[in-house]
């Protein structure tokens, strides 16, 4: 999720940021967990709320960005592969280690997928598992416990993949990230697992969520992926990244019981005259540290008439205003 560090987001939103924390500071600490949403059209600066919760969040939490899910053909696999490039295979291989070896087991590496691979008898370490285990799937045992080498190829970019690096579609496919392998069941009891032996709670981010692009059948799904996660997952939260219309098309399908999860609701204002002139008048500094510029009343009132006030209309129609005054003075 790229981070948005050349926007200058103002005292107002400060204000805001301060707000958010205050409330995400108190489910931190009860445990409780529920759903925050972040509410503002396009450009209005969702994406930054993720790199403040990041800056922000405990040990104890582990923070899935997540972009664009009501894309995704299965909200659950596209989670998880988040989940493992953001550092969940770590926490994963951590979980599976002190289990295995409490069976005297033990592994060496860690596949895309978090699939140990064993130096063991498979059917001998998998009994030991479940007697060790009662409480944990077997079916779940048997996805960790794969003999799968792959060769040193996949391996190259299984590990460009987890850095974050975007492979070609045929490049995913060898290496079987592009077809969703692992049922939404398994996801979930993955999660569980960490979730109860790493002592993890997650935060997820859903950001960049669009609403209209499901139908009514994907409506159901949805919310029970979000019903899912809070139910097997507790004291996790869950950010909702949203448009106005969305969020209010969001409320009008939820359950009563769902509608209860909702924490806090952060609505994003368009900036205003003094927002924009403070953010004109410190770009203006960037481009001439020595200048006695002033930006004119004119000149915000334009800006703001050009881009009604949404921060990335703001931040693009100053840079170009500046950049015509640069050729301007070159030509002279």
């Amino acid at each position: 999720m790229q981070n948005p560090d050349d926007f200058d987001y103002s005292m107002h939103r400060k204000d805001l940021d301060s707000r958010l924390m205050k409330k995400l500071a108190i489910l931190r600490s009860n445990k409780k967990g529920g759903i925050i949403s972040i509410i503002g059209d396009p450009g209005m600066g969702k994406t930054h709320y993720f790199w403040v919760i990041n800056r922000t969040k405990p040990t104890t939490s582990h923070l899935i960005g997540v972009q664009h899910l009501t894309r995704s053909r299965n909200f659950y696999y596209h989670l998880y592969l988040d989940f493992l490039r953001t550092g969940g295979f770590q926490l994963l291989k951590k979980a599976l280690n002190s289990m295995f070896e409490s069976v005297g087991g033990s592994c060496y590496a860690i596949d895309p997928f978090g699939l140990i691979l064993i130096r063991h008898n498979k059917q001998l370490l998998i009994e030991r598992l479940t007697n060790k285990y009662p409480d944990v799937p077997q079916s779940l045992l048997e996805s960790f416990v794969k003999l799968k080498v792959g060769s040193t190829r996949e391996r190259m970019l299984v590990r460009r993949w987890l850095l974050g690096e975007k492979l070609r579609s045929s490049q995913l496919k060898e290496i079987g990230i592009s077809d969703c392998m692992i049922s939404p069941e398994t996801i979930l009891e993955v999660l569980k697992f960490i979730h109860a032996n790493i002592e993890q709670n997650f935060e997820i981010y859903l950001d960049e969520l669009e609403m209209n692009a499901l139908s009514s059948e994907r409506w159901g799904e949805f919310l029970e992926f979000i019903n899912s996660l809070l139910d097997k997952l507790p004291g996790s939260i869950i950010f909702l990244a949203i448009t106005r219309r969305d969020w209010d098309e969001f409320l009008s399908h939820v359950t009563a019981d769902l509608k209860s999860q909702v924490k806090f609701q952060l609505f994003l204002p368009t900036l205003s005259i003094p927002d924009v002139r403070a953010i004109y008048s410190k770009i203006l500094a960037s481009y001439w540290q020595e200048s006695d510029k002033i930006v004119s009343d004119r000149a915000v009132l334009r800006i703001l008439q050009k881009s009604n006030g949404v921060p990335r209309q703001v931040l693009k129609n100053i840079h170009s205003e500046i950049q015509a005054m640069l050729e301007s003075s070159i030509k002279k």
